[in-house]
């Protein structure tokens, strides 16, 4: 489960990297090097309180890092962030190969149902190393939040220790928000929609006959002639080879 740990806590950027709104791959990295600088970005913000400009938003930015709910957030989200990282470069590219893509996408919601099923195995890992670096910037571990009776906007369910609290309200709810994402864009019955999208002619090699009768049965509706669907690719094949119309067709 950690096997890309190493990878995504090797970077050596001195400067935090931006945190772009629109691109989704910004946000792990910026919590990656963020997890990894943790007591240097608490320093800098040190000197900076010291200074006449920016000191007010320095301790309001210190008080934020040095509070062990937003520490836990930090490292829950940027492991869970780590899985559709490359899913997320995958959608990005002009290259993109919708039908593997989605391939991906339900092999992801099934890896995320993987650790909503060992939520315990897995959280705590990230509990440790929350607490790691929690100790190492003399960051108070507080007991466990108090649990009320009726909360209208914010998870509080009730939990025996620390690390189950944060575990049952922040870790499990991430890992359902991110499945029901997945199943709502990824469907399974979408498949065969995609399947149109080897008939750009780079992507003619996954063409087979299954796939084009796939094709005619999900566009039935909307092909003239669907049975005829077979000679027509075959038309189409030779009519792109004859216009030198390949690698370069994209969408």
């Amino acid at each position: 489960m950690y096997d890309q740990e190493e990878g995504l806590f090797s970077q050596e950027k001195r400067l935090l990297p931006t945190l772009a709104e629109t691109r989704w791959t910004s946000r792990t990295d910026t919590l990656t090097w963020l997890l990894k600088h943790y007591d240097k970005v608490l320093d800098i913000l040190d000197e900076i309180q010291n200074q006449t400009v920016g000191n007010l938003d320095a301790t309001s930015y210190k008080m934020t890092l040095l509070n062990f709910e937003i520490l836990v957030v930090a490292v829950v989200t940027q492991f869970l962030l780590g899985y559709p990282r490359p899913l997320s470069i995958e959608l990005q590219s002009e290259n993109c190969d919708l039908v593997e893509a989605h391939v991906q996408a339900r092999s992801l919601a099934t890896s995320f149902l993987e650790i909503w099923e060992n939520a315990e195995e897995a959280f705590d890992g990230l509990f440790k190393r929350a607490s790691t670096i929690a100790n190492k910037n003399d960051i108070t571990i507080k007991k466990k939040p108090r649990t009320s009776g009726r909360q209208r906007h914010r998870a509080n369910a009730a939990a025996e220790t620390v690390e189950q609290h944060y575990r049952i309200n922040s870790f499990i709810p991430l890992i359902d928000h991110i499945i029901k994402h997945l199943n709502d864009r990824f469907q399974d019955d979408i498949k065969p929609m995609l399947y149109g999208f080897y008939l750009l002619p780079r992507y003619f090699c996954n063409l087979t006959e299954d796939i084009i009768g796939s094709i005619a049965n999900e566009y039935i509706n909307d092909i003239p002639y669907s049975d005829d669907l077979p000679q027509d690719v075959h038309r189409w094949k030779t009519f792109t080879s004859i216009k030198e119309i390949g690698s370069k067709c994209t969408i």
